[in-house]
């Protein structure tokens, strides 16, 4: 069967950030750094482009640590009941990352399992999606 538009076809690797740990975030941050230094390197140190770059390079390592930051907090805390509230925040600033590095998904180096997660876990899919109101062109995907 083809594959259209309308169809959503099978999730390779990560599903739900749930399931997210440091080990997965690392390639990315590495990928991201490099394809970001290659654009700082492309531009005039003193133009408003290279400021641009180097902004979002601090911004992308910064949510990166960030985010390696609260799945190690997960992780430890493993043994403790599920804390929802750290789930979606994984998710967020996974999503964020995710976001610019599909900006390079036809480099060599990128991953197909790096893409913006929808849901924190299995039940958060089956009845998270129960909200029929719509939602406005500009609210977050949370």
């Amino acid at each position: 069967m083809e594959n259209t538009m309308h169809e959503m076809s099978a999730p390779e690797g990560i599903e739900y950030s749930d399931a997210l740990t440091p080990d997965d975030v690392g390639p990315l941050r590495v990928f991201l750094a490099a394809r970001l230094t290659e654009l700082l390197g492309r531009s005039t140190s003193d133009s408003d482009e290279h400021f641009a770059i180097r902004t979002l390079v601090d911004l992308a390592a910064s949510d990166g640590q960030h985010l390696t930051n609260l799945l190690e907090h997960r992780r430890a805390n493993s043994s403790h009941e599920k804390d929802v509230t750290l789930d979606q925040n994984v998710r967020l600033w996974w999503n964020r990352l995710t976001h610019l590095a599909v900006r390079w998904q036809t480099h060599p180096e990128f991953r197909s399992e790096w893409r913006e997660l929808r849901y924190c876990n299995d039940c958060h899919m089956r009845y998270g999606t129960t909200n029929t109101r719509k939602r406005s062109v500009l609210s977050f995907n949370l």
